[in-house]
């Protein structure tokens, strides 16, 4: 019981910090002003979540959350005044690029040892789709924002500014997660559709 507790406090911890960082992509000023209340909002919604439906509830806690992140992530922005949208310019791109590998590690060592059906230490652990995807999803997003730059211009007509550095680690690791995604996706269709032997 207490294994199963300390379990539960560590995903939970996790899925705070990786809510945290969603919330350093708003604005400083939205951050100054909703942080705290967000976060708060935040713990007792997953909590509820867990002890309602367990994980698979949680699971469909974390696409609403995703999807409203990235939508009003971006309305904030344009908010602000239009400033360049280099949301994670804390981040050098080398440093995205980086965190970006490590977060790769993740699923290309489910990946390997999937496909040599060895059954490796942590396994069991990292078939968890909050972990496979949620990594891909961090290194994607901050390699994105390394090299992409938006600005909003209050022209006649408003016009969107668009640029992107072509910096090779950065491609680098978006291509990979990428095709990480495309292979747990065809691994996910295989081991649910594949012909079962009947009696």
């Amino acid at each position: 019981m207490k294994h199963v507790r300390q379990e539960n406090k560590f995903v939970e911890g996790t899925a705070e910090r990786f809510y945290r960082a969603l919330l350093s992509l708003y604005p400083a000023e939205h951050r100054e002003s909703y942080e705290i209340p967000m976060l708060q909002l935040f713990r007792d919604i997953y909590r509820h979540e867990v002890n309602l439906g367990g994980y698979r509830s949680v699971l469909k806690f974390w696409a609403f959350i995703l999807k409203d992140a990235a939508k009003s992530i971006f309305l904030e922005h344009l908010k602000q005044g239009v400033q360049p949208m280099i949301v994670v310019s804390s981040f050098k791109p080398g440093v995205s690029a980086g965190v970006g590998f490590v977060l790769l590690s993740i699923p290309s060592y489910f990946i390997g040892a999937s496909l040599l059906r060895i059954d490796a230490p942590g396994l069991r652990y990292l078939a968890n789709p909050i972990i496979l995807l949620g990594g891909l999803f961090i290194a994607v997003t901050l390699n994105v924002l390394s090299i992409l730059s938006v600005r909003f211009r209050k022209d006649t007509p408003s016009m969107f500014d668009v640029s992107l550095s072509l910096r090779f680690w950065n491609i680098a690791v978006i291509s990979m997660a990428l095709i990480f995604l495309g292979v747990l996706l065809s691994y996910a269709f295989v081991e649910n559709f594949q012909q079962r032997s009947v009696g």
